[in-house]
């Protein structure tokens, strides 16, 4: 094992990448135990007084962040010597107890020292301070290879580590003279385990945080002391205790707080949230943001995607009025990391086939905290180069004692006046004298979103001077309908203090409807249109389209854990497995398009949203059936399935060096298999006389019979009216069930259909192997965290080859007569139906280095580097390939595909006060390296990839290449006011703002590409949320803004799309009654003003509106 670490880092170092070898030479130098101690100890400005040792002691604790074990009552009363220069902490404390009382003796294996009192004799009463060092100070330790030193570190890391008190040569402390304090911190008021409190115990300095459950324990020699306790938002406690030697001693505390004491309840909620999340995010070794699910009241629809747009340096991807998907620090969703308790969840849906999770999907009644990682560590997956979302869940050991809580409410859409119901469930309890915890969870959303569609064409000119002319491209409504529901169970059980297992399982199911009834009119050329004023144009010779679209989509996932953590061998253990699939369909999808051609309008721009009224001039009346065709009926069933194994192992432990140091390593596997499948069935209506049409009177589809009368569009009030185009949408029911059952009176296209069945049924397996060795380590203020990772992928994709061979071109050749329906289907299936299968493997290293330097005890600093990767899409993976025989070309996909590579550059500045306060401000850069772009490769060679029957043929595929550079400013501050008096106390604040930029060609090798010319990168971004917590109510006003950016880019300035920046606001009210009973009322998009407005080139060209209506959340709540 040490041969195989040794020889990857080896590797590394030999590695051109100057920072990869720049982060393992540090590794190597700076962490390894003994390194410090190897050369010239560091020295350091002292100016610090003397005075009774009881105190002074303390101080040089605090400045040198040194071991120091002494007995107050033994060092009381004895005066020490001022220390005013430049010395190492070993010397300066050598001056300090000079001639004194008392001696320091430090243990040869920790480095901690040991403070007894000398005999009298030995000792002599100092006249005045001393300023210089002692003559003979100890040598330097002997400099070793950092080999050496790195083998030594492994070997400590297997063996069983020493006290912290181990014994010194003198004999000053033994072990046996240690004891234990232990015990386990709660929240007073709500019975909540605080997890990050901080234990620090004087005299000595020890330090320790609470665990997940609130446990702590210490090893401390014997003796009095005094334990302070501190938390976030909570008043600090110190409490004396006396450790004996051998003995355990175990002190529980529970914090409150000045204003639980003026409530007779306390209904958790945004005060708890802030506090647990700004706790874990102090304590974090990197870069991080932490939220909790009490931070930000009811989540709009369940959607865990309405908490991570409130996160700095977040940008939203809506789709269909849902936050689907979510971008970090300006990176595509396909370059982050989605896990749930550490492992990676399936995503079955069948929207795309790419990497990004569909968030929208998971319900977040069942999270307790989400962890956002914005500079890599090695023990987090490479694959996260804008960041690592972990959500986790609850636990019932979270708190003390049963606890059940509910939710009840019903959504009221304000413009269809419809209700639809939500409502969400917990219990948790603890059993078997608190060894077994119980959670199970239960929810379920459903939400009517209609929206009014409103999108417009313009004249391709860039010149502003005059009037550009416009078109009514597509306007109607989209009836959108989606339902949310989950469960999840999880045991915890506690074998031992040391020892804790769990098994957990969730399962969710996201449906949603689209039923899309649009007018759409084909775009006309220049010739065909006359622009009457700048509000006003004729067109003519248009094709009018009534559009519809009827889709169910659903998706089905599970998934299930089963985990350990263990304290042995002196650290800490732990292992989990996990299982995840899945399942996403999308059946009987329909898209019919009656048409009318040839037909002239008269179209008038109106305000608000330059909504356009339309008044036919001209051609066959589309308000007569017998003029339209239906040329286009396609009928569509998806399916797609996710499927993940997962497994890891950690393994962190404390190592016996004279600063606080520890090592982590670990081991982690993931196989992911991810198919797909269409079923396509593209047909026209030709009725009785087996031709579509004719148009006219003669025309025998009788269209009209499929009328669906029971419609009937009603706009938007700020949408026009359009009275003179009647809604004449078919009924689709009726016409699906024509199909099915009188399949004579349509034509199907066999070609299209059988030809995108087989390309669409693919499978993608990949396979990551990956390996860490980490350390962490803190130097007084200074704290380290360094380390490699190794991740090995392998992949395989099978897929089809496009191809005429010989054989089936002298076939086609020798057919005489009509080409029948059969025979077109069997030229299909020998042109396309070549399956394929390929495979790509690839190795990467990842080093990382972390600082976070305490500037003061409430202010931290943090630098960062590392380094990651985003794995190409599964549509990459999947091979596919086009020959010619007769151009002698091939195009297909590339096995031997490269990921993108990121280094990712960190600093933040932090700002902790209290109560429950946060100021920070970060910069970043990523640069951005090997995106994927395709041209052409030249002729292929004998051996290649593809086979020897291609020797000679121009290849085309895809390639690795390009860079860009992202930079950013995150700026963020969050406070509650509980500390001022009366009214006042209730407040509470939070704000963040992200400022991006970006310049690079992104693949498109030659070019330069900005923020303003890449697809859905959002510059700006910010958040504000205004809080009141007092007297049974509880109010909130959240506002989210994102601003302009571009969503499709076109060489042709002119058709360049962007979106208008938006600032929707929401309002959460609740008044409690008791712990048991609240009401609530929550109003969503209070001013209605949409997400997704778009325009063209200049904002006064707008291309796209699209108006929801607000929603208003009527509920109860509480818990027992």
């Amino acid at each position: 094992m040490l041969q195989s670490l040794t020889s990857i880092l080896l590797r590394v170092h030999r590695s051109v990448d100057p920072w990869r070898r720049l982060a393992l030479l540090l590794l190597l130098a700076l962490l390894l135990p003994g390194a410090r101690a190897a050369g010239t100890p560091e020295k350091r400005h002292w100016d610090l007084a003397g005075g009774d040792a009881a105190q002074t002691l303390r101080t040089f604790v605090e400045l040198s962040g040194e071991q120091v074990f002494y007995l107050v009552p033994k060092v009381r009363g004895v005066k020490t010597n001022p220390v005013r220069g430049d010395f190492t902490a070993r010397e300066a404390i050598a001056v300090m107890l000079a001639r004194t009382a008392l001696v320091a003796v430090e243990d040869e294996h920790t480095g901690a020292f040991m403070i007894n009192r000398v005999p009298p004799a030995r000792a002599a009463a100092p006249e005045g301070g001393a300023k210089e060092p002692p003559q003979d100070p100890p040598p330097p330790m002997k400099r070793k290879h950092p080999l050496a030193l790195f083998s030594t570190w492994l070997a400590l890391a297997l063996a069983p580590g020493h006290s912290a008190a181990a014994a010194d040569p003198a004999g000053v402390v033994d072990p046996a003279q240690l004891g234990t304090l232990a015990g386990t911190i709660s929240n007073a008021a709500t019975g909540a385990y605080l997890e990050g409190a901080e234990i620090s115990v004087a005299p000595g300095g020890a330090t320790a945080l609470t665990a997940r459950d609130g446990r702590y324990a210490l090893s401390l020699p014997a003796g009095s002391y005094q334990v302070t306790i501190r938390y976030t938002g909570l008043d600090p406690e110190t409490i004396p205790v006396t450790v004996r030697a051998g003995g355990s001693v175990t002190q529980d505390a529970a914090l409150t707080a000045g204003i639980y004491k003026l409530s007779a309840f306390v209904v958790e909620s945004e005060r708890e949230g802030n506090a647990l999340a700004v706790t874990q995010q102090r304590n974090a070794p990197n870069v991080k943001n932490v939220i909790s699910s009490d931070a930000f009241g009811n989540v709009a629809d369940l959607n865990l995607a309405n908490f991570l747009m409130r996160v700095p340096g977040f940008s939203t991807e809506i789709s269909e009025g849902e936050i689907m998907r979510v971008q970090i620090r300006g990176t595509s969703p396909n370059l982050n990391s989605f896990s749930i308790d550490g492992t990676r969840g399936a995503n079955g849906s069948t929207r795309t086939y790419e990497r990004g999770a569909d968030i929208d999907r998971i319900s977040a009644d069942f999270i307790e905290t989400i962890e956002v990682s914005k500079a890599m560590t090695p023990d987090i997956d490479a694959d996260s180069i804008g960041g690592a979302v972990n959500l986790k869940t609850k636990s019932a050991l979270d708190r003390k004692g049963r606890r059940i809580n509910y939710s009840f409410a019903n959504n009221y859409n304000v413009s269809q006046k419809a209700f639809r119901p939500l409502g969400s469930a917990g219990y948790s309890d603890l059993l078997l004298d608190g060894r077994l915890g119980v959670l199970a969870t239960v929810s379920y959303n459903e939400s009517l979103k209609p929206r009014d569609c409103n999108t417009i064409v313009w004249e391709r000119t860039t010149d502003t001077s005059r009037p550009a002319w416009f078109n009514a491209n597509a306007f109607g409504r989209d009836q959108l309908r989606h339902r949310r529901a989950g469960a999840s169970v999880r045991f915890d059980y506690k074998v031992s203090d040391a020892t804790r297992v769990y098994v957990s399982t969730a399962f969710s199911a996201y449906d949603d409807q689209l039923n899309r009834r649009w007018i759409r009119l084909s775009t006309p050329s220049n010739a065909n249109v006359t622009i009457l004023s700048p509000q006003v144009v004729e067109s003519r010779n248009q094709t009018f389209t009534f559009y519809q679209l009827l889709r169910n989509r659903d998706v089905r996932t599970l998934n299930l854990g089963a985990g350990l953590e263990s304290t042995v061998w002196g650290g800490k253990l732990d292992a989990s497995l996990n299982y995840s699939e899945s399942h996403g369909t999308d059946l009987d999808r329909m898209t019919p398009q009656r048409t009318v051609s040839g037909t002239a309008w008269h179209q008038e721009m109106t305000a608000p949203n330059n909504g356009i009224v339309l008044r036919q001039i001209g051609g066959p009346a589309i308000t007569d059936w017998r003029n339209s065709t239906l040329g286009s009926f396609d009928l569509q069933d998806f399916d797609s399935n996710d499927q993940i194994y997962g497994a890891q192992l950690n393994y962190r432990k404390p190592l016996p060096t004279r600063f606080p140091l520890a090592l982590k390593t670990g081991l982690r596997a993931r196989q992911q298999t991810r198919t797909r499948d269409n079923d396509r069935n593209l047909n026209a209506y030709v009725g009785p006389n087996g031709v579509v049409g004719p148009v006219g009177a003669a025309n025998d589809d009788n269209l009209e019979r499929f009328y669906d009368a029971g419609y009937d569009y009603v706009p938007n009030k700020s949408q026009p009216k359009n009275a003179g185009l009647p809604s004449l949408y078919m009924d689709m029911a009726k016409l699906l069930g024509e199909l099915r059952q009188s399949p004579q009176l349509f034509k199907r296209d066999v070609g299209a259909s059988v030809r995108d069945s087989i390309r669409n049924d693919t499978e993608a397996r990949e396979l990551v192997s990956a390996g860490y060795v980490m350390a962490d380590a803190r130097f007084g203020r200074l704290g380290i965290v360094t380390g490699v990772r190794v991740e090995d992928t392998r992949v395989t994709g099978k897929g089809f080859r496009q191809e005429i061979t010989a054989e089936e071109k002298a076939r086609r050749a020798a057919w005489t007569g009509p080409v029948t329906s059969e025979e077109t289907d069997r030229r299909t299936r020998a042109e396309y139906g070549n399956r394929v299968s390929l495979r790509g493997q690839y190795r990467d290293y990842f080093p990382s280095i972390h600082f976070r330097y305490r500037i003061t005890p409430n202010f931290l600093a943090r630098l960062s580097y590392s380094n990651g990767i985003g794995r190409p899409n599964f549509g990459s993976i999947v091979p596919s390939m086009s020959v010619n025989h007769d151009e002698m070309t091939v195009t297909a996909n590339n096995p031997s595909l490269k990921p993108q590579y990121s280094k990712n550059y960190d600093a933040t500045l932090e700002y902790y006060f209290e109560p429950a306060g946060l100021v920070s401000v970060a910069v970043f850069e990523k640069r951005l390296t090997d995106f994927i772009f395709r041209k052409s490769r030249g002729e292929l060679q004998p051996g290649n990839e593809y086979g020897d029957a291609y020797v000679g043929y121009m290849l085309t595929t895809d390639f690795n290449g390009g860079y860009a550079r992202i930079r950013g400013l995150e700026a963020s501050y969050q406070q509650q006011f509980t500390n001022l008096p009366g009214f006042w106390s209730g407040f509470g604040l939070f704000a963040n703002a992200t400022w991006l930029e970006t310049k690079g060609d992104y693949g498109d090798v030659g070019s330069v590409v900005t923020q303003s010319e890449l697809p859905n990168f959002t510059p700006r971004a910010a958040n504000v949320g205004v809080s009141y917590i007092r007297n049974r109510w509880t109010v909130r006003v959240m506002a989210n803004h994102t601003g302009n950016r571009l969503i499709v880019y076109n060489d042709d300035p002119s058709q360049r799309e962007y979106q208008f920046a938006t600032t929707p606001i929401d309002v959460n009210l609740a008044y409690a009654f008791s712990k048991k009973f609240r009401v609530y009322v929550d109003v969503i998009d209070v001013f209605n003003v949409g997400r997704q407005n778009q325009y063209l080139y200049v904002p006064e060209r707008k291309s796209a509106t699209f108006v929801y209506s607000t929603v208003v959340k009527v509920g109860i709540s509480g818990n027992f």
